[in-house]
């Protein structure tokens, strides 16, 4: 059986790899801090039902009046920054507005509360399922570049994150604080998985790069203490 050692060649591909497995949680962060966007749309489509509810919608006049048809026909073109449907009971349930930050289609069930959020921000499309207690529960985005999805639990946090990068693909599973875990990433020089401890410290990395093995295991402060080959 092949002996580990603590210093030899083997370290620096491992940490090499442990680097790369570093940016992929890095850009899980920023899909997670992209999901914020929603929240401030779905925020401003309760506001819009609010008015509504209160009689104080501002009314829109259409301004297509040149494609309207001829003898009361209706008109071809409405034009408007929002559109609220309600159902029989006069409550909103769905909402598509065009907000600062981008067009929004929003799905609320009765209480008000948005279900679905779908919009285009600046950054790109984006599609959020929110739960019973208001809190994104499955996002999914296809923005900068990095598609992403990510699974959230009833408390908000991120516990499963996907995303495809421009040199590979990868998948990091987080605990109940939010904190990474466990990294797994396939890219151009071979696929790596990265095991952290509740200080998000990568303790142990395993990776195959160019047809070589690699395992490296780390202390608390990140420093190696066995690798090998």
């Amino acid at each position: 059986m092949m002996e580990g050692r603590k210093e030899g060649n083997g370290t620096r591909p491992c940490m090499a790899a442990e680097e790369r497995l570093e940016a992929l949680e890095r850009e899980l962060a920023k899909v997670k801090r992209r999901n914020r966007w929603f929240l401030v749309v779905a925020g401003l489509s309760v506001m819009g039902s609010t008015l509504a509810a209160l009689g104080l919608t501002p009314t829109f006049t259409n301004t297509a009046s040149a494609d309207q048809g001829q003898g009361g026909a209706l008109p071809k073109t409405i034009r408007a920054s929002e559109f609220i449907a309600t159902d029989e009971s006069g409550r909103p349930r769905a909402v598509l507005s065009a907000t600062e930050v981008g067009p929004m289609v929003a799905l609320l069930e009765q209480s008000g509360q948005p279900r679905v959020v779908l919009g285009v921000s600046p950054n790109g499309p984006s599609l959020i399922l929110y739960d019973e207690n208001g809190k994104g529960a499955v996002s999914l985005n296809a923005t900068g570049g990095a598609p992403a999805l990510s699974l959230s639990d009833a408390k908000g946090k991120m516990r499963a994150g996907l995303v495809v990068l421009e040199n590979g693909a990868g998948l990091t599973l987080s605990d109940e604080n939010g904190t990474p875990c466990a990294t797994l990433m396939a890219s151009k020089v071979g696929p790596q998985l990265r095991l952290s401890d509740e200080n998000d410290e990568g303790r142990a990395v395993l990776a195959v790069i160019k047809n070589n093995p690699f395992l490296n295991l780390n202390d608390a402060v990140g420093n190696p203490v066995w690798s090998a080959p």
